[in-house]
Parts: structure tokens; sequence; C-alpha cells
């Protein structure tokens, strides 16, 4: 019993359990499987966001691969170059 208020630490126990207007603490959720997780993620992504994605990443690939390639030689490089002549 506790000392102040002469009530028991069960009876204070049993008189929140019982209290109706009282919500019920979070539960964790139930473990899933893999098929649920993967139907889930695909309800979410879709297909037309999926194939969006596929798109960008393609473009932006295209543009990093334009901005580090090489550039092609100059005219000025393919012309034959003469000697100096002595005389």
């Amino acid at each position: 019993m506790d000392e102040r208020s002469g009530v028991s630490p069960l009876d204070r126990v049993d008189r929140v359990r019982a209290d109706p207007g009282r919500p019920e603490p979070p539960r964790p959720l139930p473990d899933r499987r893999i098929a649920d997780l993967a139907a889930a993620w695909w309800a979410w992504v879709g297909p037309v966001r999926l194939v969006t994605t596929a798109v960008c990443v393609a473009v932006v690939a295209a543009g990093g691969w334009w901005l580090v390639r090489a550039p092609t030689p100059a005219t000025e490089a393919t012309l034959p170059l003469t000697s100096a002549s002595t005389g």
C-alpha cells in the first residue's frame, strides 16, 4: 500500500485499465513478409514514377558524358606541317 494515499499500486493499474475513455497505447506493427513490403512499395511508386526516374537518370548520365567527353580536334590540327627550308 502507498503510505500517502492508502491505495495499492495494483488498484491504480486496474483503474487505468478499466477507464474506457483512455486510448490504448500505440502498438508496434507486426512483422511483414518481403512480398508484402514489395507490393506496398510498388503501389506507392507505381510504373509511371519508375519510368520517369529511369528516363531522368538516363538524361543526366548523357548530359554528364557530353560534358566530360574530349572535344573534337580543331581543323588546324589536321593540316600538314611544313618544315623550314634552309637556303
